[in-house]
């Protein structure tokens, strides 16, 4: 049926572009393949174990959310990239959410939560939630900074889904959670593809006229090192699912995409995707080693050897293919990224000093970094916006302290022993408390049944834990050197996720880390029923039945409940949403007033003051309404306000913005300049005095920003006047 939907979707946008209401072939190619990834998405929701209403909902938002976030953009926003992810993120959270209310209210079923990754995940979210409160700016931490929306919204919404992946899905389930997340890829790559073409060859196949500088594919993540980190993270489950499939057709299918993804990483320039994809490579060699002896896996390989080298043939000899000379990716010095990475990390671990127990807050590095930062990177990249310290351990190192690297540290080492107990685990063969056990690693593939029920071969299992593990050290190694975004969190957590599928498939949480196990609760080797409610107790089943005599009323609150949250979480983010939509179509008609028409620049307030409204709290919008409050003081013929009013509505704009983000130089010394010219046309002392304190603060903030230094020179030579 899936397929019928594609087919016909397919024709209809052909037609579409035959119409004229498609201007680009490419695009129409982009959307059939996004087209794609969701009806696949849609028919492996339905192919899961367990068929109960509220279990299929959230495996089918899941898998759609694994298929669509990476490709989800809207171009006519300024945050091109984060918002519409955090959109479906965060309601897809809510959705999953309400179908464990549902559950647990309708059926008394509570989530599979004992998987051996819950204490560590539940932790790093706890004490996102501490460190949200003791932040130096707590809504910017709830909600995260303007740009990149890392706060405790997104945490809770990923620690959500992950948890929601772990309880969805059976251990059968894992090759339908890898498969959705390879052919989630597959519009990426398309999109990379089209824009290799007009780097490497020349040409116009890009649909969106891009605004960004760079030589490299980023396709659908706005940056080259994004791109290639997402692809280093999924590039292992393309190469296990390769080794697993059963056909020749399914192996060289996946083998072409796990060689078109290797040759965009390579083609993306990131070095620390390439260390990332070589360290997975030797995982993954290590891992598989007993498969690497058959003579079906030695053609695979020798066709991967063959690949590898006609890649470096290809970089030698086509300088255009990586965007540039091959002597400048290695360059360390002056002002290169790898000199721009160390001072970034310098500036995280002096932050860390001053904030050691809770640092400043998620997503707080971008407000503080000024402070920290040294003389010499100030003076390489002047006026470049740092918006995290590009290392996953250091970003929360400064933002949540010497507790939150630990935790996170945590996090990483239990998933990580979770793949290698899977890996050596002996498991019992007719089910838990059997004396008879199967060692995962050393004896021969079980027949399908086996192992507990689970159908699963011992292979296969280490198969999986090798995969999962080094898609999980790639996702480490990459953003150890690069900053996170809304895209790439999801997919390392929906990795996190499946190891959690892995862990209550093999084993017990009790078998994994000693946790305690609740009397009665029998879990298999599926971890429990995907459908049934565990077997209780005596005294649980009377709870139970004293539960269903309420069950109507119950279901009925927990229904309102999840759909209030779901209409406010929807109702907030689609707030913000149309603000950045507004706030991008401003700039446009700002930068045309500029040059063309100073007239315009009244329709580009209008625009900015409906963001502002939509979203009050962006003190971003506030200093574009006093930059075009200053622009018509400048330019008095093209409004119809005085000279002095719109001096006034530009220092009254630039207050409430240094009120909400006291800590950023940009409003404080914007307002101090206002101030400061207000002083000179009405001779107040008192505004220059206050201008003074703004402009100290401006220069405290960045002491590096020679604009704040400037202003206090004119200044003094007032007061002295």
């Amino acid at each position: 049926m899936s397929a019928r939907v594609w087919l016909v979707g397919s024709l209809l946008l052909m037609l579409v572009r035959a119409a004229g209401f498609i201007s680009s072939i490419p695009l129409t190619v982009f959307l059939v393949s996004v087209l794609g990834a969701i009806c696949w998405a849609s028919m492996a929701a339905g192919r899961g174990h367990g068929s109960r209403p509220t279990l299929v909902v959230r495996r089918t938002t899941i898998l759609l959310l694994i298929v669509s976030i990476p490709v989800l953009i809207d171009p006519h926003t300024s945050e091109v990239f984060n918002i519409p992810r955090l959109f479906f993120v965060c309601i897809g959270a809510v959705v999953v959410a309400a179908t464990w209310v549902v559950d647990w209210a309708w059926t008394g079923r509570r989530p599979r939560w004992l998987n051996g990754l819950q204490w560590a995940c539940l932790s790093v979210l706890a004490w996102t939630a501490v460190t949200t409160a003791t932040s130096i700016l707590p809504r910017v931490s709830l909600s995260g900074a303007y740009g990149s929306y890392e706060g405790l919204e997104l945490m809770a919404a990923l620690v959500t889904l992950a948890f929601g992946l772990a309880d969805s899905f059976a251990l059968e389930d894992l090759p339908l959670v890898m498969q959705s997340v390879v052919v989630g890829a597959g519009p990426v790559l398309v999109y990379a593809l089209i824009q290799m073409h007009d780097y490497v060859l020349g040409g116009h196949w890009d649909f969106i006229g891009w605004r960004q500088s760079y030589h490299n594919a980023f396709a659908t993540f706005g940056n080259p090192n994004h791109l290639a980190g997402y692809l280093a993270t999924i590039l292992p489950l393309a190469v296990v699912l390769a080794v697993q499939a059963g056909d020749r057709t399914r192996r060289a299918t996946l083998a072409l995409t796990s060689l078109v993804t290797a040759v965009v990483i390579l083609q993306t320039a990131c070095r620390g995707a390439w260390l990332a994809t070589l360290v997975a490579a030797v995982v993954l060699a290590v891992g598989l080693w007993p498969r690497m002896r058959q003579p079906s896996f030695r053609v695979l390989a020798g066709a991967g050897l063959g690949a590898a080298v006609s890649i470096v043939l290809l970089v030698l000899g086509a300088q255009r293919f990586i965007g540039g000379k091959l002597s400048s990716l290695f360059a360390a010095g002056g002002n290169s990224s790898v000199e721009q990475r160390f001072g970034y990390w310098q500036a995280a671990l002096r932050v860390a000093e001053h904030h050691p127990l809770v640092g400043t807050g998620p997503d707080t590095y971008s407000v503080i970094y000024a402070r920290y930062q040294s003389a010499h990177l100030a003076a390489s990249i002047k006026g470049y916006y740092v918006n995290g310290p590009h290392n996953l351990f250091l970003d929360f190192l400064s933002n949540q302290g010497f507790p939150g690297f630990v935790i996170l540290v945590f996090l990483f080492a239990t998933a990580f022993w979770a793949c290698w107990a899977a890996f050596r685990l002996r498991r019992p063969r007719s089910g838990p408390g059997a004396e008879e056990v199967v060692d995962l690693g050393r004896a021969p593939s079980a027949p399908a049944g086996e192992g507990g029920g689970s159908g699963v071969t011992n292979a296969a299992g280490r198969q999986w834990a090798v995969a999962l593990g080094a898609s999980l050290m790639a996702f480490i190694v990459q953003f150890c050197f690069d900053a996170s975004q809304v895209g790439t969190l999801f997919v390392g957590w929906m990795v996190l996720g499946a190891i959690g599928v892995l862990a209550a498939g093999t084993f017990s949480g009790a078998d994994l880390l000693r946790f305690p196990r609740r009397p009665g609760f029998a879990y298999g080797s599926l971890g429990g029923s995907l459908d049934g409610v565990p077997e209780m107790t005596a005294a649980r089943g009377r709870r139970r039945r004293r539960r269903q005599r309420v069950i109507p009323s119950g279901a009925v609150l927990a229904a309102v409940l999840g759909l209030a949250a779901v209409l406010l979480g929807a109702w907030r983010l689609d707030m913000l949403w149309r603000a950045d939509h507004d706030m991008w179509a401003s700039t446009h008609i700002a930068e045309a007033a500029s040059v063309a028409a100073p007239a315009r620049g009244l329709q580009a307030t209008v625009l900015v003051q409906k963001a502002h409204s939509l979203n009050p709290w962006e003190p971003s919008y506030l200093l574009a309404l006093a930059g075009l409050a200053v622009a018509a003081y400048e330019h008095p013929s093209s409004t119809s306000i005085s000279k002095s009013e719109a001096l006034s509505l530009a220092a009254g704009f630039d207050r409430q913005a240094v009120a909400l983000d006291p800590y950023n130089t940009t409003p404080q010394t914007d307002y101090g300049s206002v101030l400061l010219t207000e002083a000179a046309l009405t001779k107040n002392l008192g505004l220059l005095l206050r201008a003074e304190v703004h402009l100290k603060a401006a220069l405290r903030d960045d002491p590096y920003y020679g604009a704040p230094a400037g202003y206090l020179r004119k200044l003094r030579a007032m007061y002295h006047g």
